[in-house]
């Protein structure tokens, strides 16, 4: 959409190369300003083109998680432009450094890494003002350790906590069912129905469309919990 919620918000999803994971431009039409959400492999080049067509400033790459689909473009946008600042949960920082911990070394041997973000954080929530706006960056672990929602202006990006009509995997490393379960309760006690939800991966829709059980029902997450559980057991025999 070209304008969001009356505040002249440009958004764009652009869909990458790895498990046709998003990536999102979003830009303030007045400023010129604009941050990008997730820029893994494959959307590096169309994520360019959209900056220098449109004469914008990018300020912040923004990660949800620490997963090489969700970060694989880190390395060429930030070579670009050197002026913006990568801003992530500190476990997602240390996995952009680390081939296997951000799973890259496991897709066809690509090794993605990266220097660590710029703007860390630890806390359950951080402001991040911005063009006016404020970007609020909440941890919301369950898929991985470093993940963590963005909301922007009424729209909420979730990374792979939420894809419709989806389980949300907890079954790679760092995947915890309790955490998920607590993380689900926290996005539906805090977001309105009418939020739009823009995942990490497929189309976009509205709170009101989902449920926590459709992410994560208890028999489901239990399952994936034991198996998580086993494999790391077997790992360290």
């Amino acid at each position: 959409m070209k304008q969001h919620s009356g505040q002249n918000l440009y958004l764009r999803r652009i869909i990458g190369t790895v498990h046709e994971q998003n990536a999102f431009l979003v830009a303030d039409l007045w400023s010129r300003m604009a941050v990008v959400i997730d820029p893994g492999p494959g959307t590096f080049d169309r994520i360019h083109a959209l900056i220098q067509d449109m004469s914008l400033e990018l300020n912040y790459i923004l990660l949800t998680h620490e997963h090489y689909d969700h970060m694989g473009d880190v390395e060429p946008t930030r070579k670009f432009y050197p002026s913006c600042k990568v801003v992530a949960s500190t476990a997602t920082s240390e996995c952009l450094q680390d081939p296997k911990r951000n799973l890259s070394a496991f897709h066809s041997g690509s090794n993605f890494s990266t220097g660590p973000a710029d703007i860390q954080f630890d806390e359950d929530e951080m402001s991040l003002p911005w063009s006016g706006h404020v970007i609020r960056l909440n941890r919301t672990q369950g898929h991985s350790p470093g993940s963590i929602c963005i909301a922007i202006a009424g729209v909420l990006f979730t990374g792979d906590t939420m894809i419709n009509g989806t389980r949300t995997v907890i079954k790679l490393p760092g995947g915890s069912r309790n955490e998920l379960i607590a993380s689900l309760d926290w996005l539906f006690g805090n977001h309105p129905p009418a939020t739009q939800i823009q995942p990490g991966h497929g189309a976009p829709f509205f709170l009101r469309e989902t449920s926590k059980e459709i992410h994560c029902s208890l028999k489901t997450c239990a399952s994936q919990e034991i198996l998580r559980e086993s494999a790391l057991n077997k790992s360290q025999i």
